[in-house]
């Protein structure tokens, strides 16, 4: 029973570190638009180990980025990003599966996708928000406006993140459970 607790905590450490360093790692995609891997280890925590976890290991990583880059007005938006990566996606994946308590193959690719894709939509607004809040401008017109930019801009990679997380994670997470 110790040995699995210092398991986990070793292993959320390992994926919040894995996190913020993929955070700062962007593949540029056709049209400008850019693809992160910094919410996978977030979301292979909250899937494995439950949304408890998740939301400590997004929390660490958010926190370990906010130091990194800076405290600013706006690091309360800029954390509930991860956040929303590591407890949204064990929510929705967790209480699907126990809701329907059915563990085929192709319903748990769909309960990984909806918690990808709820986890994603609430992370990419809130950096939208943080963006276009305490932005470029104090005006609240402009404000709205950029973030309607922003986060049309950023919804965009979501079939992109889906496509490239639903596969990793349906993989990481099957091959954690015949481990242990």
């Amino acid at each position: 029973m110790k040995k699995m607790k210092i398991f986990k905590i070793t292993f959320c450490a390992i994926m919040a570190a894995m996190a913020t360093i993929f955070n700062f790692i962007e593949i540029t995609l056709p049209f400008g638009f850019n693809l992160t891997l910094y919410g996978l280890p977030l979301v292979f925590v909250s899937f494995t180990y439950g949304p408890a976890l998740g939301l400590l290991t997004g929390f660490v990583c958010g926190a370990i980025e906010q130091i990194v880059k800076g405290i600013s007005l706006q690091t309360f938006l800029w954390i509930i990003a991860p956040l929303a990566w590591g407890l949204l996606s064990g929510l929705v994946y967790h209480g699907l599966k126990k809701l329907f308590n059915d563990n085929k193959v192709y319903k748990k690719i769909i309960y990984y996708t909806l918690g990808i894709l709820v986890s994603i939509t609430v992370a990419n607004l809130a950096n939208s928000a943080a963006l276009a809040v305490f932005g470029y401008t104090s005006d609240p017109v402009s404000s709205f406006g950029l973030f309607m930019a922003y986060a049309f801009a950023r919804m965009i990679s979501i079939p992109f993140h889906v496509v490239l997380y639903v596969p990793l994670c349906y993989i990481l997470c099957e091959r954690m459970k015949k481990i242990g």
